[in-house]
């Protein structure tokens, strides 16, 4: 082949791969510029903070409650109307994770008739702008900070319902004073570890409670391996690693930026969705037998490892402690009189607390255990419930939030742990 030819080939390679870039990027910005002039594709950035007229059920949806499933939920809920029950539903469902400054996320900013998140990372314990919790921290006040999962976030009641907002009413009856604050940071999915982070950074950046409470148990066994839940959005979507992009030239993830053309290819498939709920870890992949005796010591060594970290914190700030090992419906409460876990065999992704409860709460009871002082045992209070006190498999009534709130206010003024401002 002479050199002639051979020129001739080179171009017209060039000529038909530039042709075949030039085609990629027009249909791409086809596709993008149908995405926005189409009606209904346009998709509207939410509101900073998201309201009551804003809301959509988007998961756990009433829509797909059964009449046997709405019976279990009225029973529940005996002190709300329909009306009202739907108006919580729909706000709870509606409470999607952001990123954060110090963990890798929380419950986003919300207004609701029930729930109210506030910028700040702590829910409110009261409705209305007029009692918003005051933030930064005031320095005459005696301030609580409480860390726990969702059961201390309090999902399925109300802002005044929660375990924190009881706490904060029984305190102030008490001791005939206003100037008691609690304020609520229970966030979904967290373990010990993340709180250990939370409280930390929050102590660092200057926000220094006279008390910090954690609520732990629940998550430190449903998450066995100690994995940090950094699934949420916060890291995919803030840079493009090109070199998976291209690896990855059609699949993308609701969480990631998509060419145009990826996302056609994912909608023809019915692979993608873009809400901006989070995804979930298979936490089941690999995982041992509920009741494996190594994978539950290991777990109770994990959460006193991270009980530590907080103590030393805590000792050079001056911050008193209290850990509560929080109760859950497989230990100490007689599955009988839950409406929607049926037996511990049933509920396999909950199971683990069965046994891993068992051992923590031997632990806890050894004479021989130097980890005590500062905590509360709370695993066995439901035991003598003989209703029920889970609003869905475990998070908690507002009656046995209570119980637990009054509890602790019990514990704290018996131990003489409360240094309030006179």
């Amino acid at each position: 082949m002479t050199l002639r030819g051979i020129s001739t080939i080179h171009s017209t390679i060039a000529r038909n791969f530039l042709n075949a870039v030039l085609v990629f990027i027009f249909f791409n910005v086809l596709l993008f510029a149908s995405r926005l002039l189409i009606p209904g594709n346009l998709k509207q950035p939410p509101p900073e903070v998201p309201t009551y007229q804003d809301m959509s059920i988007r998961r756990n949806g009433f829509e797909g409650t059964t009449q046997e499933s709405f019976e279990k939920i009225m029973h529940v809920y005996y002190y709300m109307d329909v009306g009202e029950i739907i108006e919580l539903m729909m706000e709870s469902s509606n409470v999607t994770l952001t990123c954060d400054a110090f963990t890798p996320y929380r419950e986003a900013p919300f207004r609701g008739l029930h729930v109210n998140v506030d910028e700040n990372g702590f829910r409110w314990l009261h409705v209305g702008d007029e009692n918003k919790p005051p933030w930064p921290i005031i320095d005459d006040e005696f301030v609580i900070f409480i860390f726990g999962g969702s059961s201390t976030f309090g999902y399925g009641v109300g802002d005044n319902l929660t375990v924190s907002a009881w706490l904060e009413y029984y305190l102030q009856e008490a001791f005939n004073v206003v100037k008691i604050r609690v304020y609520n940071f229970g966030r979904a999915g967290f373990s010990s570890f993340e709180e250990k982070i939370l409280f930390t950074a929050l102590v660092e950046a200057g926000y220094i409670p006279d008390m910090a409470i954690f609520f732990d148990g629940l998550n430190d066994f449903r998450r066995w391996s100690g994995e940090v839940r950094a699934d949420v959005g916060c890291s995919a979507s803030d840079s493009v690693n090109m070199r998976e992009r291209f690896r990855n030239m059609i699949t993308c993830d609701a969480d990631e930026i998509c060419l145009p053309v990826q996302i056609l290819a994912e909608n023809l498939t019915g692979n993608f969705d873009d809400s901006d709920s989070a995804d979930t870890i298979d936490l089941a992949a690999g995982e041992p037998p509920k009741d494996d005796l190594e994978t539950n010591l290991v777990i109770i060594d994990r959460w006193l490892s991270n009980k530590i970290a907080v103590e030393q914190v805590a000792r050079q700030n001056q911050v008193e402690l209290l850990f509560v090992m929080e109760p859950a419906p497989m230990y100490g409460y007689n599955l009988k009189n839950h409406l929607f876990i049926d037996s511990v065999q049933e509920d396999d992704v909950w199971s683990r607390h069965h046994w891993g409860y068992t051992l923590w709460e031997e632990r806890y009871n050894d004479p021989d255990s130097a980890w005590t002082d500062n905590v509360l045992n709370l695993v066995r209070l439901g035991e003598d419930n003989e209703g029920p006190i889970y609003v869905d498999r475990i998070h908690y009534t507002s009656w046995f939030s209570e119980e637990i709130a009054i509890a602790i206010k019990d514990y704290l003024i018996q131990e003489n742990r409360l240094n309030l401002p006179q």
